[in-house]
């Protein structure tokens, strides 16, 4: 779809204008200081996840936090300057963990769905647009539901929910009517203890994949999606030892999806790359401090590569893993946040197109705001590819506001399909689908009016070459 109001308002993490480079250009050291100290917001008791969106319609991020402990989400309100008003709580069903903010009944307003691990449900909260929200409304789960994506997973246009039930080593299904209510549950068998979920086309179709992170069998079960809304048995992948938290993405910039999973005792994350099919190489680990908890992908130094953000729950710190862009990653630099950082979620949190940090902080009781003071580089134009006779795309002019100018070039005549992705790997929108070309270059139009500022990746695929520039839309 076209990355249009309700898009804009869920603050995916777009960096600020980034060097995108051509080879044999160096990568940019990692900053000394990329984030300011923290500061430290009042929420319920014993928070312990997050969800970022425009709830009242000012076109800057709030924040919804669960608190485990409260049974409560509470909401912060954002001034768009990176500060927030001083919460509204709102009753969940028991022990909430994980969150989302997503449109569920169609009205173009936010809306919150929450796992309700001592409960066996979901609840879901429909958004007012005002930054209020209506009482709540349980479906059930299977046992101890822990983790929550949104998604439309049967095609019908409308968004359905994948529930990780910890107690059942089982992920529920619950199809959504498109009017903020839905089905009852199908469930599927993942491996023991699944603690998140994740929804992505990881095998290159345009289904919808659910990936669950396993703690008790040390595994990632993939579920290929068949397009209905149903799934195919997993496939399990091993990860560290006790993982935790998972998170998908482009982290290689090959155009596939790749997973990155936290594992607790062993003190870092283990890294999945995708094959573009649903399969995925063997793991590699990298170090991320003591007992490490959540992650989040987003380039946080403007260098256009993927980075990796991972709270470290002993330690009070946040671990920030610079990527090359090619999968890998050097070694941590830490930042201090509240005791007990648990959930993170990444956002542009004060609008100047850097992404920015919001910390659970479940010993303090307090949401930790880490605001992101990168250096804007220049920007350079990238082509796909250098090489005569390929398929070619570029972006112009860079930066764009209104709208942007894409060349491509066709080594023959035929149908070229051209996506638009965050730096994180998601699709943002498929401008050209099957796109009629002649051989050689041609220029098209690509408004970009009401997209958020930063960074964009875009792919070109035709006749099975496939090549990708990147751009930037400032305001």
């Amino acid at each position: 779809m076209h990355p249009g109001p309700l898009t804009s308002r869920l603050f995916f993490a777009l960096p600020a204008l980034a060097v995108l480079l051509a080879p044999g250009i160096a990568v940019a050291a990692w900053p000394d200081s990329l984030f300011t100290p923290y500061a430290s917001y009042a929420c319920g008791d014993d928070p312990h996840y997050l969800a970022a969106g425009d709830f009242d319609g000012d076109e800057t991020p709030d924040l919804a936090v669960t608190n485990a402990t409260s049974a409560t989400v509470s909401v912060l309100l954002g001034a768009g300057n990176g500060t927030f008003a001083a919460k509204t709580d709102y009753a969940t069903g028991t022990n909430p963990r994980g969150v989302q903010a997503a449109d569920l009944d169609g009205d173009d307003d936010l809306d919150l769905v929450v796992a309700d691990q001592g409960a066996h449900t979901v609840s879901v909260l429909l958004g007012t647009g005002s930054g209020s929200f209506g009482t709540k409304t349980d479906y059930a789960t299977g046992t101890s539901p822990v983790w929550v994506v949104t998604g439309d997973l049967d095609g019908d246009g409308d968004l359905d929910l994948a529930v990780a039930n910890s107690g059942a080593a089982s992920v529920s299904i619950l199809l959504g009517n498109g009017d903020g209510t839905f089905a009852a549950r199908t469930d599927y068998a993942t491996g023991a203890t699944p603690r998140m979920v994740v929804a992505a086309r990881l095998d290159g179709d345009a289904d919808l994949d659910l990936a669950t992170i396993n703690n008790g069998s040390g595994t990632v079960s993939v579920l290929p999606g068949n397009g209905d809304g149903t799934f195919a048995a997993r496939t399990d992948y091993a990860t560290g030892f006790y993982p935790w938290a998972l998170a998908s993405g482009d982290l290689d910039l090959d155009g596939d999806h790749d997973l990155v999973a936290t594992s607790v005792l062993a003190g870092g994350v283990s890294v999945l790359l995708g094959n573009g099919d649903g399969t995925f190489a063997y793991r590699v680990n990298y170090a991320a401090g003591s007992l490490p908890s959540t992650v989040a992908i987003a380039d946080f130094d403007a260098d256009g590569h993927p980075d990796l953000a991972v709270t470290g729950n002993s330690g009070a710190v946040v671990s920030l893993l610079p990527g090359a862009g090619d999968g890998t990653f050097a070694a941590a630099t830490t930042y201090p946040t509240g005791s007990g950082p648990e959930g993170l979620v990444v956002a542009d949190l004060d609008g100047d197109a850097r992404p920015d940090l919001a910390i659970a902080t479940e010993y303090v009781d307090a949401v930790s705001v880490l605001m992101n003071t990168g250096g804007v580089p220049p920007v350079a134009v990238e082509s796909g590819t250098n090489a005569p006779r390929t398929l070619q795309v570029a972006a112009g002019p860079n930066p764009a506001r209104e709208t942007a100018t894409l060349r491509l070039v066709l080594p023959a005549a035929g149908e070229v399909t051209v996506t638009i992705h965050d730096p994180a790997g998601r699709l943002v929108a498929t401008p050209f689908d099957r796109l009629w070309c002649p051989a050689g270059p041609r220029t098209v139009a690509l408004p970009t009016a009401g997209w958020r500022p930063g960074l964009y990746l875009c792919r070109a695929a035709a006749d099975g070459a496939s090549a990708r520039t990147r751009f930037v839309v400032v305001r």
